[in-house]
């Protein structure tokens, strides 16, 4: 049902590495996030992926990815990722895996709310494509969540 949802869904804010250039390389696949779904324990997080390449590409599952930023370096401190840990991702669906040049597919991804974050930490959805899973795109996922989940009461 919420698959369903997220394919009638407009195209979310897209997210990858870095920008397509003229020549046409930049981000193999780009990811984008519709709506975050608090279920207490449980998190859901309905996305939608684009090949912006001119063939083919199978996507991978989607993984979890707990992030964190350290400042470092005298006398000039910069912020550089210093701790990243892959959350388990409990259930996940995708329309399909395989998607042509320009075509979109879309997915709903289940994991586990963690207990605690620090400040300096931000969860990521991680989607690679299967020829460069070194190469994956990263949407933030905002740690408030955007829709809680609640039981029909008053009549709604």
């Amino acid at each position: 049902m919420l698959l369903e949802r997220q394919q009638r869904a407009e195209l979310p804010v897209l997210y990858g590495r870095r920008t397509t250039t003229p020549d046409g390389t930049g981000d193999l696949v780009k990811v984008g996030i519709s709506e975050v779904v608090d279920q207490g324990r449980e998190v859901v997080v309905l996305f939608s992926v684009v090949n912006p390449q001119a063939h083919a590409v199978e996507i991978l599952p989607p993984q979890i990815q707990l992030a964190g930023k350290v400042k470092k370096g005298f006398p000039v401190k910069r912020s550089r990722w210093g701790t990243s840990e892959q959350l388990v991702v409990k259930d996940f669906r995708l329309a399909r895996r395989r998607i042509g040049p320009g075509e979109r597919t879309d997915g709903v991804v289940v994991f586990g709310r963690p207990s605690f974050k620090q400040s300096n930490e931000t969860l990521f959805l991680q989607i690679a494509e299967s020829g460069a899973v070194d190469r994956p795109a990263l949407a933030p996922i905002g740690f408030g969540v955007s829709a809680v989940r609640k039981e029909i009461s008053h009549g709604e």
